[in-house]
């Protein structure tokens, strides 16, 4: 049987996308305040800034990873689940933002499907560009922050 075609957004999500929603999963509203400060809430709760998100997305999205029914605000659900890993009561109720918490089996549904589709992604070759460049040497004055903060 052959796959029903999957509705294509009309225009990829941006960096700017991810952090509204990040702002709605931790219950800021659309309190978008400075931009530097909402990257960094940003980072803090999902363990990569949005612009890493978005490439994650796009990788996802052109090699047709995204699992059936998947939206942005679920990729963010697993990343919060990959930073986090809590209990699955509190994972529901962040994964539901302002809107309530989501029931656990669709939680459940969707973080499994975007591990596994991160993982098979993993198998990727990625080209390196210049906005990859800026990733890797920010990703790498992380890890030299993080290092001075553990022994500081």
């Amino acid at each position: 049987m052959e796959r029903e075609a999957k509705r294509q957004r009309e225009t990829e999500p941006q960096p700017e996308d991810f952090i509204m929603l990040g702002l709605d999963l931790q219950n800021k509203g659309d309190r978008l305040g400075a931009s530097a400060s909402a990257e960094r809430n940003f980072r803090e709760f999902f363990g990569a800034s949005s612009v890493v998100v978005a490439i994650l997305w796009r990788m996802l999205s052109e090699n047709d990873l995204v699992p059936a029914g998947g939206k942005i605000v679920h990729i963010l659900w697993t990343l919060h689940f990959f930073r986090a890993y809590p209990k699955e009561g509190h994972a529901c109720a962040v994964a539901g933002g302002s809107g309530g918490a989501v029931d656990p089996k669709t939680h459940r549904k969707f973080v499994q499907a975007f591990t596994y589709a991160i993982a098979d992604a993993e198998s990727i070759k990625v080209s390196v560009s210049v906005a990859c460049d800026r990733i890797i040497h920010s990703i790498n004055w992380l890890i030299v922050y993080f290092m001075l903060y553990l022994y500081l």
